[in-house]
């Protein structure tokens, strides 16, 4: 067999990563470092096998040395879907699947848009502008269209440092997004929590409201994390590079608790709670929300209700800070424009330190 490798790309070698455990083939194309996933034929999910992976790793070899694994800078047209495959298969490697889902979601917006034939090279602002337009058409709440444009800007830059893209892309910037709070009033949220009807996923919603914990929080708890230490909840992080934290568990707390960890002593499981995706449960709580008559409150404000009817109720900034495990006071002081009545208290405890002063001792002219 002639052999074809460019005097620009060097043998490849097989490589494990070191924290999964999965096969790639590594092999350099002149400054750049290229990396190949080894999998089976449709799947996209890196081979664990060494005979296996030493098996596509061979078959790998003799395509690159043919010629037939496409350079970077040779001029070869990539599509828009071809790189997506390629991109959400290095995301699925090497993210959780939380991230791997939210990127999905953008790059299918993106392909609706534009479509899977579109040169990945050819793309630049008026396609992002595009983008933008027809999430907003579609209905998407601004938030929402920065989630997916964040996701999409992300990967285009992932295709630029893989030399897909030779151009720079002047990227829009973010829609601007309103800033009020959106919390759930206690009149609203009874009625909300009157048409859940299964137990456990009722005790769920409660622990998330009265403990102001994130959807992939709830999801984490198991018994061990209970009185961990005692009168506590630790929250374990789903990155690696976060701290794990604890929030004191509260008299309503303590009781759906209780419930949850019977429950899960029966059914024989170490979580409190049987689910595992973070979409279903926001799904799960969405259809309570239509039942009680609502469209806009979504699991999240479970959360902001917790912190917002803090501030309403005069707890100290730092506290709900901490309470809330905010890393920065910039995300807790959002909600002190609900509490105006702690500006009139902190004037009047000034009032209170310093006392009053010595009225003058002469007379008006």
């Amino acid at each position: 067999m002639a052999v074809k490798l460019s005097y620009r790309v060097s043998m490849p070698k097989l490589w494990r990563h070191p924290d999964y455990d999965t096969f790639y083939a590594l092999w350099q194309e002149g400054p750049k470092r290229r990396r190949k996933a080894l999998c089976m034929p449709g799947s996209r999910r890196a081979t664990k096998d060494p005979k296996l992976a030493q098996k596509l790793f061979t078959q790998f070899t003799r395509r690159l040395m043919a010629g037939q694994v496409a350079a970077i800078k040779t001029g070869h047209t990539v599509s828009f879907g071809a790189f997506k495959k390629e991109f959400l298969d290095y995301v699925e490697t090497n993210r959780s699947e939380g991230t791997f889902l939210a990127y999905k979601q953008g790059m299918d917006k993106a392909s609706s848009c534009w479509g899977d034939t579109t040169d990945v090279n050819q793309i630049n602002t008026r396609h992002l502008d595009k983008l933008g337009t027809d999430l907003f058409r579609a209905g998407l709440a601004p938030a929402t269209v920065n989630k997916h444009y964040r996701h999409v800007k992300a990967a285009l830059k992932k295709a630029a440092k893989w030399e897909y893209i030779d151009h720079a892309i002047d990227f829009p910037k973010p829609v601007k997004e309103p800033k009020s709070i959106r919390y759930i009033p206690k009149e609203h949220m009874a009625r909300i929590m009157a048409h859940i009807d299964e137990p456990e996923f009722y005790d769920f919603c409660t622990l998330s409201c009265y403990l102001g914990l994130r959807n992939g929080e709830a999801l984490r708890l198991t018994l061990a994390d209970v009185d961990n230490p005692p009168d506590y909840l630790r929250i374990v992080p789903l990155q690696k590079n976060r701290k794990e934290s604890r929030v004191p568990i509260n008299a309503t707390a303590r009781d759906t608790l209780s419930r949850c960890m019977a429950r899960a002593r029966e059914k024989k499981r170490q979580k409190l709670f049987r689910w595992k995706c973070r979409t279903h449960m926001g799904q799960k709580f969405k259809l309570a929300v239509r039942a009680a008559g609502f469209e806009h409150y979504r699991f999240h404000d479970l959360r902001h209700t917790f912190a917002s009817y803090l501030a309403m109720g005069g707890a100290n900034l730092q506290a709900i800070q901490e309470l809330m495990r905010h890393e920065s006071m910039a995300s807790t002081l959002i909600y002190s424009k609900l509490s105006p009545d702690h500006l009139k208290a902190a004037s009047e405890q000034f009032c209170l330190t310093l006392g009053p002063m010595p009225l003058p001792t002469g007379t008006d002219e």
